[in-house]
């Protein structure tokens, strides 16, 4: 077994054990770490398929969606608005890609609210309140939209929601041994 491979392994079966040095030799360039590790070990860490994904996150239904839908509509609509003005090609502006979870699509004023103030970026933003990291890898829009928009600048931001859950499943179980250990 590869030092990758045995440090995937650790990620998986004992997340709660992982630590700071077993991320640095993980992504250490001399372990050959590829994204297809990476996305392999979220399906397993989180032990479900790409199917359960989808009705594993509301970020897609319910009030929390239509919302979701409006304002990536809206920002979206915004984003076409300033390329069609003659926004790219022009001296220091930015076009930037987003994906992600609500650092990126708040009720309020989020990241993508801040970064919009510099007239500098056009943002074209594929984010969902509520969204999984694990939903964001699988689906992969963000490739497709990569290649059309051509940015300056790619942001995705994730995790929350999957951590959570996943600490959640462990200490259930943490805690499920140590009563029929008692």
């Amino acid at each position: 077994m590869t030092q990758k491979d045995a440090l995937l392994e650790k990620l998986i079966k004992h997340p709660l054990d992982f630590g700071d040095l077993d991320f640095k030799h993980l992504t250490d360039p001399a372990t050959g770490l590829q994204f297809d590790d990476l996305r392999m070990a979220l399906k397993r860490v989180y032990n479900i398929n790409e199917s359960a994904l989808r009705t594993e996150s509301d970020a897609t239904t319910g009030v929390l969606g239509q919302f979701n839908r409006y304002m990536t509509a809206r920002r979206q609509k915004a984003y076409f608005r300033k390329i069609n003005a003659g926004f790219v090609g022009t001296d220091g502006h930015k076009v930037i890609v987003a994906e992600g979870d609500s650092w990126f699509q708040f009720f309020g004023r989020d990241i993508i609210n801040w970064l919009d103030d510099h007239h500098d970026y056009a943002i074209f933003s594929m984010s969902y309140a509520g969204d999984w990291l694990a939903n964001i890898l699988f689906e992969e829009k963000y490739v497709e939209e990569l290649s059309i928009h051509k940015p300056s600048a790619f942001l995705v931001s994730g995790g929350g929601n999957d951590m959570v859950v996943r600490l959640g499943y462990s200490l259930s179980a943490h805690s499920e041994r140590a009563v029929r250990q008692r």
